[in-house]
């Protein structure tokens, strides 16, 4: 698991740090977006953000496979 976030890390191009912070709100970002519905943790600037974002965090998944 510890391999994988740096290897992420790198890929996103960011410190490991704030990639694990960015990590968790993503996931989070991710599972609402595919519920559509219930209680939302995300707030309306990140939700924009990753929309905005949705070509890198691809590029990101990709490396990762």
């Amino acid at each position: 698991e510890k391999e994988s976030g740096v290897r992420a890390a790198k890929a996103a191009g960011m410190p490991a740090d704030k990639y694990a912070l960015a990590r968790e709100r993503l996931l989070t970002w991710n599972s609402e977006r595919k519920e559509k519905g219930g209680k939302r943790s995300v707030t309306k600037d990140e939700d924009a953000l990753f929309k905005s974002r949705m070509a890198d965090i691809k590029k990101v998944e990709v490396a990762l496979r």
